[in-house]
C-alpha cells in the first residue's frame, strides 16, 4: 500500500488501542479493516472494508443442475460473498468518501460493485450504477478485495490492517494516517452527525430491499433443499424395490387376477390384509450339509427366497423378494408352486 505516513501509521500501532478505548459508542457495531491505499498526496484514497457486512449468497439452482447422486455441501452452493466498503478521498476536487457494496466470487476470481453512493464536501448525495462482473487481473483493489472475502486467515499476510470499531473511519483516517495534510472544507451547514443520518437512511433502504429478496432467496433455497433430498431419498427407495424385485418372471404377474396366481402356485404359505390391500405370501428354499474331500462337514448353508404379492381389488399390483435365491428360484416360477427340497 502506498500513500500513508510512516511515522503515522507506527504511531498508530503503538496507541491505536488506547484510542479505541476513548472512542464513543454507536449503535451499529462496525469492523473497519484498510485494506488498500494509494496515490501520493494531496491525491491519496484509502480503501476500508467492514468485516461485520460479510455475508455469503447461495444459489438454490445449483441443487437441481447437479446429479442427484452427487452429495452436495453448504460451500458448493455458495455463489457469491458480499461485503461493504468505503473509500475516503483527500482531494478537494474528489468526493470526501464513497460508499458501496462488494460482491466476490472466489474460485471465478471475480468482483462487481453495487449499492454505490458518494457523498460530496458540498452535501450532495450522488447514487453510481452498479458495476457488473469483472475479472480481477491487474485491479489492485479487486485483488485486495478479492483476498479479503476468500483469504480470511491471510488478511495480516496480505498487508491488510485492523483499523477501527467506529462506524465512520474517516476522522481517524485523516488524524492519524493523514496527519500531514490539509482536510478540504465542507460548504454545507450541516453536521457530519446529520449527513451520516441521510446516509444511512438511504444505505438501510438498500439493505432493506436486498433483506426482502435475500429472505425470498433463502425460503426458496430451503424448498429446493428439501424438494432435492426428498427426490433422492424417492431414488433410493425406487432403486431398493427394484434390486428386491427377484427377476421378469415374478414381474410378468402384474395385472393379473389373484384367483390365477394361487390357481398357479397354489394357496399361499401366509396371507393377511391391511386396509384395502391383500399380501399373499409364498416361501421357497432349501438347507444344504456339505462335507469335504477329508469327510469334515462344513457348516451347514440354507438358500432361501421370501416373496410376497400386493393384490388390490383383486389383482395383483406388486411384489417384493427377499433372500440369497429369489434369482434361482424366479426360474422355476411360475411353472409350480414354490417347495421345499
Amino acid at each position: 500500500m502506498t500513500g500513508f505516513n510512516s511515522d503515522a501509521i507506527r504511531s498508530f500501532a503503538l496507541m491505536g488501542a488506547a484510542m479505541l478505548l476513548l472512542a464513543p459508542s454507536t449503535a451499529t457495531a462496525a469492523d473497519w479493516w484498510l485494506v488498500f491505499a494509494e496515490g501520493d498526496k494531496p491525491e491519496r484514497q484509502a480503501h476500508y472494508v467492514n468485516l461485520n457486512t460479510i455475508q455469503t449468497v447461495r444459489d438454490p439452482s445449483k441443487l437441481m443442475t447437479t446429479d442427484f447422486a452427487t452429495e452436495l455441501t453448504d460451500a458448493d452452493l455458495i455463489d457469491y460473498i458480499t461485503v461493504e466498503g468505503v473509500t475516503i478521498f483527500e482531494s478537494a476536487d474528489a468526493p470526501a468518501k464513497a460508499a458501496s457494496q462488494y460482491r466476490v466470487k472466489c474460485a471465478d476470481r471475480m468482483v462487481a460493485k453495487t449499492m454505490a453512493s458518494r457523498l460530496w464536501r458540498h452535501d450532495k448525495i450522488e447514487q453510481l450504477p452498479d458495476q457488473s462482473w469483472m475479472k480481477i487481473d491487474d485491479n489492485l483493489l479487486y485483488s485486495q478485495i478479492h483476498a479479503f472475502a476468500c483469504a480470511p486467515t491471510k488478511r495480516d499476510a496480505n498487508g491488510m490492517l485492523w483499523v477501527t470499531d467506529e462506524r465512520d473511519p474517516m476522522p481517524l483516517t485523516w488524524s492519524i494516517f493523514w496527519s500531514d495534510g490539509v482536510e478540504p472544507k465542507w460548504t454545507t451547514t450541516r453536521s457530519i452527525e446529520e449527513r451520516n443520518a441521510e446516509l444511512d437512511a438511504k444505505i438501510a433502504s438498500l439493505r432493506q430491499v436486498l433483506s426482502q429478496g435475500t429472505a425470498l432467496a433463502t425460503s426458496s433455497l430451503q424448498k429446493m433443499e428439501i424438494d432435492r433430498e426428498q427426490t433422492i431419498l424417492d431414488q433410493k427407495k425406487l432403486f431398493l424395490k427394484m434390486r428386491n424385485k427377484a427377476s421378469p418372471v415374478l414381474q410378468s404377474w402384474m395385472g393379473l387376477p389373484e384367483s390365477s396366481l394361487v390357481a398357479s402356485w397354489g394357496i399361499p404359505h401366509q396371507d393377511f390384509e391391511s386396509g384395502n390391500t391383500r399380501f399373499l405370501h409364498y416361501a421357497y428354499g432349501y438347507t444344504t450339509n456339505l462335507v469335504d474331500g477329508y469327510g469334515n462337514e462344513i457348516p451347514q448353508e440354507t438358500w432361501v427366497c421370501n416373496m410376497t404379492f400386493e393384490v388390490r381389488e383383486g389383482i395383483i399390483a406388486d411384489y417384493r423378494s427377499e433372500g440369497n435365491y429369489c434369482r434361482t428360484a424366479a426360474e422355476n416360477l411360475p411353472y409350480g408352486r414354490p417347495r421345499d427340497r
